[in-house]
């Protein structure tokens, strides 16, 4: 069972990552494999080599993929415009978009290789959602530049992190990261 696995890899990562403490999650109690053999590895491998495929045969998932990076190099773009010159479930593109936190990713791309493949709802959606979270982005970088001035006043040094420098880090532009911290 597919699923049974998949919780299994999960719960034994997070177990060897976190459970320093020996302590585990209720819902991990009978999945964890502590001390894993070359066979239980290849069987994982294996396991994340089926899904890998499945999901190179969902042409909705493999476009959030492709359209989930700054900028895709030329053979995805080519694959991007083939993708979208077929018929997508847009919605299911956009909710496994917002799900995976790409959606500005998203918007971006279609912008940029394929606005005239975007249903025009789809594509209000996109900027929309866009627009707001550029305007809400705006809103955190004005109060982290107040609280840094605050604490300069005071002669306390402060280094922000995560969401807004992480968002100008990776993507050159705080609009194409929703962030909460």
């Amino acid at each position: 069972d597919i699923d049974k696995n998949i919780k299994q890899i999960v719960c034994s990562r997070n177990y060897a990552i976190h459970g320093e403490d020996g302590k585990v999650k209720p819902q991990c109690k009978d999945k964890i494999v502590i001390n894993h053999d070359r066979k239980i590895t290849l069987e994982w491998f294996e396991l994340l080599f089926k899904i890998l495929k499945k999901i190179q045969s969902i042409p909705e998932l493999n476009f959030v993929i492709l359209c989930s990076q700054v900028e895709p190099d030329s053979n995805q773009r080519g694959i991007i415009k083939n993708i979208a010159d077929n018929p997508l479930n847009w919605d299911m593109v956009c909710n496994i978009a917002q799900q995976q936190r790409t959606l500005l990713l998203l918007a971006q791309t279609c912008k940029k290789l394929v606005p005239d493949k975007i249903p025009s709802t789809i594509m209000e959606k996109l900027k929309n959602f866009s627009f707001k979270n550029g305007i809400r982005n705006l809103y955190i970088l004005n109060f982290v530049l107040n609280t840094i001035l605050f604490f300069k006043k005071k002669n306390i040094a402060a280094i922000p992190f995560k969401g807004l420098i992480t968002a100008q880090d990776l993507y050159g532009d705080i609009g194409l990261r929703f962030f909460s911290d």
